[in-house]
């Protein structure tokens, strides 16, 4: 354990009374969220104690490798400032940080001590209750709520302006002024399912005119 940060991977076989006497709410490793959603979080959630911040030791939600608007949130410059703020103020609460790997979560959720989980939308792969992170948090009566990654309207329509063309340049999409083979048309109906913001299940369509000689 550092100052304000905690390792799961040095927790998980050792004690936990160092992560549970917090008593924290605690933010599960989210998907990136901005400096301005992390500011609101912690604004309406320190007053009532101290807050942990889950951080994914991987670089996108699990099962969205490589997907641009998946992206799992690391603590930059601006994140650091406000933690560093609040860390060196006289409130009585403060904001830990605790990075472990995804498949770890329902461990460090039974085992956190927290006393309310906050679930950031976009965090997970397929409907959370139907993943065993969700039995964890009702078997164990722990109290949680799914909130938005977006400070405002503005904000997400601001992000969805600037995520597509972040999107089409992470995506090898085969050339449309060939003809293709139906192989070649379900790899380009597969590419463009990655354009999906959806988290239980990502479709693509591809269009293609049958002639003689593949489809066009």
């Amino acid at each position: 354990m550092s100052d304000i940060g905690f390792d799961w991977g040095e927790l998980a076989f050792g004690s936990k009374k160092p992560l549970q006497s917090l008593k924290a709410t605690f933010i599960a490793a989210p998907r990136h969220i901005s400096s301005s959603r992390f500011t609101q979080l912690v604004k309406q959630h320190l007053p009532a104690g101290n807050i942990v911040v889950g951080i994914a030791k991987e670089d996108y939600i699990e099962g969205f490798e490589g997907q641009p608007q998946f992206l799992t949130l690391k603590i930059d410059t601006k994140l650091k400032g406000i933690i560093d703020k609040v860390n060196g103020s006289a409130s009585k609460y403060k904001i830990y940080l605790l990075h472990y790997f995804q498949r770890e979560a329902k461990f460090v959720l039974e085992k956190g001590g927290f006393s309310k989980v906050l679930l950031v939308n976009g965090s997970w792969k397929y409907t959370f209750h139907t993943r065993p992170e969700y039995y964890v948090l009702a078997n164990n009566r722990i109290a949680y709520e799914h909130i938005s990654p977006f400070a405002s309207e503005a904000e997400a329509i601001e992000y969805d302006t600037h995520i597509w063309p972040v999107m089409a340049a992470s995506v090898s999409v085969i050339s449309p002024q060939k003809l293709h083979t139906e192989l070649e048309m379900l790899e380009l109906a597969n590419s463009i399912a990655r354009f999906s913001l959806d988290t239980s299940y990502q479709t693509g369509v591809a269009l293609g005119k049958a002639t003689e000689k593949g489809y066009r």
